[in-house]
């Protein structure tokens, strides 16, 4: 459990280039506990006692609500949240802009994230900046070296924004 709220809030994560791969993985985690729990019951508890029927009681009550969302988990393996909007090279990471999109109750959001290869089909990531509310943008890279990512306007009111920075620093 510790592993996947660490995969949801660390600010660098390791990601699949195929997107399921990391729904696989964080269904995975999630079904190890029960299965660890019960191991743990009946392997090393061996003889049959008080502590380990509690112990297999727990790893009952404990399994159901993590092979419930583990099953919500796997409704989302087709993932259409992000969207690809723009990219840059660096010399040491792509630099990838991607429209989010939580479905009807949320506003359409700009997400600006760097990625290092670490292996084939594994890579890290690290959000830069995100924009929320917001649609639209484009990346390019300046004379100077810099990128920019210039963030249109969402709805009136909004002026949009412009972020430029120096990559891989």
């Amino acid at each position: 459990m510790v592993a996947i709220v660490a995969l949801i809030e660390l600010p660098t994560v390791p990601r699949f280039e195929y997107t399921p791969a990391n729904y696989a993985v964080a269904i995975a985690l999630l079904l190890a506990v029960p299965c660890l729990l019960f191991w743990l019951s009946w392997e090393l508890l061996a003889k049959p006692n008080g502590w380990r029927w509690t112990l297999g009681a727990v790893t009952y009550l404990v399994s159901i609500p993590l092979f419930l969302l583990a099953s919500f988990i796997s409704l989302f393996v087709v993932d259409t949240s992000y969207e690809p909007v723009g990219a840059l090279q660096s010399e040491h990471a792509a630099y990838r802009v991607y429209r989010t999109n939580g479905g009807p109750a949320t506003s359409f959001g700009i997400v600006l994230r760097r990625e290092r290869p670490l292996v084939p089909g594994l890579k890290l990531v690290t959000i830069v900046r995100s924009f929320d509310p917001a649609s639209d943008a484009t990346f390019e890279r300046l004379p100077s070296g810099l990128f920019r990512l210039t963030v249109a306007p969402y709805g009136q009111g909004d002026d949009g924004q412009v972020f430029e920075f120096r990559p891989d620093s």
